[in-house]
């Protein structure tokens, strides 16, 4: 009963909203909005599409309030983050992520310019921290600083005794300071031997504010293919900014989240389906999303912002490698221990075999499959590309056909599928990557004996051999657009 009278609170409000001009001033229409206990199934049901082009068009003066709202509410939380509010932040959370795709998907529209990166004049005597900053940066910052809030999504004790977390570059490296192992969502990067806290109720608040943060940076869906520039998105561009907070955090716990996955669950039939919860899966899910959006920011260049890029009204010389270098690639690519890399080849083969492996079973359905293989084998790539030192190190030291294996499985079971020609894609560059060296045709040369759940012939042969079939069924056998 509770939730339905704050579903039809929330429908009121809306409503209110869409017909009359609200003052800012109002506190207590605001406040009722803010405090209504919702889902995010409420929010995406209750405000359509349409509805907010609507508001942005008739009553913009609303979706300013509305939206300058929400994220002061979200930074007076992570400023203030007394539990008795996190309802309210989850509210602020899912608002801002129905909203910002249509305030986004003009690329020329002046009332998004302007209500997302305009700021207030600043006086000549204002303080560096007390300087206004656009909206978008204060959502960007404050989704950052929620991911680690204590009691919301890390445990309550998870930065008791820790040393200062701030990131820095210089010299092309990253200075690494201390950071606090229990924030971390899980053991891997950074904290091999910790146990963080989990909970159901911390993962469902991470993939709210994950989503938020995937949201805010679709500004490159609206480009075409003729048009898109790969530096374009100032959105893109603060979340990979080296003074983001938390930013090592981040990129350790969506990596972490995502390679110490396991599907199976407790080894039994069905056990992940009547064991594992569902959260985590959604987790990994929308983790692999962001990790390949924020590493995705930047042109061939790892480092440096094209000199033409920069705006009129910036200094040449205030333009260095510390501001422009995407923070997430240069993390990227400064790891280099042995036990970070066979933690990474781990979960790549892990999940990437658990596509044939979950077709593979005796009893249909007892192992679940994970949705997120195109988005795993992306990142295999962004890996390879952005860390020198990975490739050498998986070759040498690992198995590589079991990353040959589910490659060869899922270009093939793809080929003649219009939708997954991406897939196709990815998994050739993969091969023509990997063939350029010659430790990986001499790994070629091990006996395959796995029986995969396709039409491919029944061979004696090499895994070099499952490559040439592949291709070539691929060839005679593929779609019209291969």
């Amino acid at each position: 009963m509770g939730n339905s009278s704050s579903k039809g609170d929330l429908a009121e409000i809306l409503g209110t909203l869409s017909q009359t001009d609200v003052s800012p001033e109002a506190h207590d229409f605001w406040d009722e909005l803010w405090k209504l206990s919702t889902t995010p199934e409420d929010i995406f049901e209750l405000i359509p599409p349409d509805d907010v082009r609507q508001l942005k068009r008739d009553r913009p003066e609303n979706l300013v309030t509305l939206f300058t709202q929400a994220v002061a509410q979200l930074c007076q939380i992570v400023h203030t983050p007394v539990p008795m509010y996190f309802g309210q932040a989850l509210n602020c959370v899912r608002i801002l992520t129905r909203m910002l795709p249509f305030l986004l998907e003009d690329p020329s529209d002046e009332f998004s310019e302007k209500l997302c990166w305009s700021v207030e004049d600043e006086e000549e005597d204002e303080d560096e921290d007390d300087k206004p900053q656009p909206l978008a940066r204060l959502v960007i910052h404050a989704a950052a600083h929620l991911l680690f809030l204590p009691g919301f999504t890390v445990d309550a004790c998870a930065f008791d005794d820790e040393d200062d977390l701030s990131e820095e570059a210089s010299d092309n490296k990253i200075k690494k300071f201390p950071i606090p192992k229990g924030a971390l969502w899980a053991p891997g990067l950074e904290g091999f031997d910790t146990r963080p806290a989990s909970a159901a109720a911390f993962d469902r608040n991470r993939i709210e504010i994950l989503r938020l943060l995937l949201t805010a940076l679709c500004e490159p869906l609206y480009q075409s293919a003729d048009t898109y520039d790969p530096w374009h998105s100032r959105w893109l561009a603060t979340a990979t900014a080296h003074d983001l907070p938390n930013a090592r955090l981040i990129f350790a716990s969506l990596t972490n989240i995502i390679f110490s996955y396991d599907p199976i669950g407790y080894g039994v039939p069905y056990g992940g389906a009547l064991f594992a919860p569902e959260a985590p899966t959604n987790l990994v899910n929308v983790s692999a999303q962001l990790l390949i959006a924020l590493l995705d920011y930047g042109g061939q260049n790892k480092d440096v912002l094209p000199t033409e890029n920069i705006g009129e009204n910036e200094e040449n010389d205030a333009i260095d490698t510390k501001i422009n270098k995407n923070i997430f690639r240069a993390l990227l690519a400064e790891i280099d221990g042995s036990d970070e890399f066979a933690f990474a080849f781990e979960g790549f083969a892990r999940l990437l075999n658990n596509v044939h492996e979950a077709q593979n079973t005796t009893l249909p359905g007892s192992l679940a499959q994970i949705e997120c293989y195109q988005e795993i084998l992306v990142l295999l790539w962004k890996w390879i590309e952005e860390n020198d030192r990975f490739l050498p190190y998986i070759l040498r030291q690992c198995d590589i056909t079991r990353i040959v294996i589910p490659i060869c499985f899922l270009q093939y079971q793809a080929r003649r599928d219009p939708a997954r020609v991406g897939l196709v894609h990815i998994c050739t560059f993969l091969l023509l990557k990997l063939s350029g060296e010659r430790s990986f045709c001499v790994a070629l040369n091990k006996p395959f004996y796995l029986r995969l759940p396709t039409d491919l012939p029944l061979f004696d042969g090499t895994h070099a051999d499952l490559i040439i079939i592949t291709l070539h069924k691929m060839i005679v056998n593929g779609g019209d657009k291969l």
